[in-house]
């Protein structure tokens, strides 16, 4: 079971950093919704991350990533939560927790804490989000609302 948790871990890491990876063209309309904070664009993001919804992970990024974002990289994240789902896996990311630093007017990185609590056939184990290695996300004010936005 400790082995099927780690798997799953790292796909949810692979997710959630490739959907966050370095900056591309800008292609799309811009979005209307963003974190009316650092911390809650950061929630905003890994919410709709953790729930392979492409247009919310979408509106909560910076328009130069937003291209990143594809149907396909949205497919895969589905299905690689969906194959934990099958394998009879849940996963309850509600005690992460979400706080900014080097905070200006225009950007933050936002360090992701707390825990993810994977259950499987009956049995939960809780994992420190800081020992899983998750980096801080940088965010952005853009339009006037903050997104998740990597550096070029």
């Amino acid at each position: 079971m400790k082995k099927l948790m780690t798997i799953m871990t790292a796909v949810l890491l692979v997710a959630v950093l490739a959907a966050c990876g370095g900056a591309a063209p800008a292609g799309d309309t811009p979005a209307t919704t963003g974190g009316g904070s650092p911390e809650d664009a950061a929630k905003a993001f890994m919410e709709a991350t953790f729930a392979g919804d492409g247009e919310a992970m979408r509106a909560s990024v910076c328009a130069a990533q937003r291209a990143q974002i594809t149907d396909e990289v949205v497919e895969q994240m589905a299905s690689a939560m969906g194959g934990a789902a099958a394998a009879g896996a849940e996963m309850d990311y509600s005690g992460l927790t979400y706080t900014a630093s080097d905070v200006t007017e225009n950007s933050a990185n936002v360090a992701i804490g707390g825990n993810i609590t994977v259950t499987v056939a009956g049995q939960s184990q809780s994992m420190d989000a800081a020992q899983m290695g998750m980096p801080p996300l940088p965010v952005t004010r853009e339009d006037g609302a903050w997104k998740v936005c990597q550096a070029a």
